[in-house]
């Protein structure tokens, strides 16, 4: 067994009941750079990247002191100051009178995969961008002036065939809903405003958008709302704000969906409550496709991401993102 630990191809931790660093196997080493007498009795807290909510760790904690397993993701900091990225298992050690006297942590690298993944998004999401520029600056300005031409016919055919020109109106009228339907669809694919002014602008004119098109009343609030100095962030909250919305409208049969977007010192909080059937019904019917989105999305940025029902009813949507001190 002994051999096993230390020739596993993961990382090995054990740590006492308090959390101190009594083993460290070498494969621990050679990931983060420590050297076991480096860790012997510290805490893991160590490798802690800054980038995590303190209530994160606080959750962490609070669940394998109760014996349960916890499971997750770290991004966390080498001996040389280079960031990583880990999948963990904590379990509790317990002695036979059920006392837990010692933590076990399993953990494996994944930046490889991650990185994996961001390039992943990063190619859809210029992909978006671009459809979003030809929908917008192509087929928009096509039908734009087919509208104009049409407006012009108006004139020309109101004098020798007045019966027609109702006929011409309906025509300009539903190319006009045509340009209103392409804007929106770019709007979405392509958030012009949130590269240009931030996420504050971005999920307000999104909000107005739901306002204008659907029969749901959404409600932006915001406070103490600055630029986040990594744009990809600003990308992905919008992402989760947007997939929660269109989950909203198109399962949960809410009439009020309210937004909330903060921060509060290097903690951004950004919510999506609404007052439809609630979380179970509408990812039931939406097979979880619209909540493993947002999930994947929040991992990227190492934030949490807590979907749940609402005390007053219906679904809040949560994800807290940590600034690193400092930014």
């Amino acid at each position: 067994m002994a051999s096993a630990v230390k020739q596993s191809p993961v990382s090995i931790i054990i740590t006492d009941a308090q959390g101190n660093i009594e083993y460290s196997n070498p494969k621990f080493t050679q990931v983060t750079g420590y050297m076991a007498n480096d860790v012997l009795g510290k805490n893991p807290r160590i490798l802690k990247s800054g980038y995590s909510p303190a209530g994160f760790y606080k959750k962490l904690w609070k669940k394998i002191t109760s014996g349960e397993t916890w499971q997750g993701e770290f991004h966390n900091k080498k001996k040389d100051g280079t960031f990583f990225w880990e999948s963990a298992v904590i379990s509790p050690i317990k002695n036979p009178l059920g006392t837990v006297t010692h933590f076990l942590a399993v953990k494996e690298d994944i930046s490889e995969k991650k990185e994996s993944e961001k390039k992943m998004i990063d190619i859809i999401e210029e992909g978006q961008r671009q459809l979003g520029r030809d929908l917008h600056d192509g087929l928009g300005q096509e039908l734009t002036g087919i509208a104009f031409m049409a407006k012009s016919l108006v004139q020309k055919v109101k004098k020798n065939l007045p019966d027609e020109t109702k006929n011409i109106e309906m025509l300009v009228d539903h190319v006009n809903r045509s340009i209103t339907q392409v804007k929106n669809i770019s709007k979405g694919l392509y958030p012009a405003n949130l590269e240009q002014d931030g996420l504050q602008t971005a999920i307000k004119s999104m909000a107005e958008n739901v306002n204008q098109l659907y029969p749901v009343h959404c409600n932006f609030n915001f406070k103490n709302v600055k630029r986040l100095p990594d744009p990809a962030s600003e990308i992905h909250l919008f992402r989760i704000a947007q997939e929660a919305l269109n989950n909203t409208i198109k399962h949960a049969r809410a009439k009020n969906v309210t937004i909330n977007l903060s921060q509060i010192k290097n903690i951004v909080k950004l919510q999506i409550i609404d007052d439809g059937i609630g979380i179970g019904e509408s990812m039931q019917k939406n097979k979880g496709l619209g909540l493993s989105i947002m999930k994947n999305r929040a991992r990227l940025i190492n934030a949490t991401l807590d979907v749940r029902l609402n005390d007053q009813g219906g679904t809040l949507v949560e994800c807290l993102l940590g600034l690193r001190k400092g930014i």
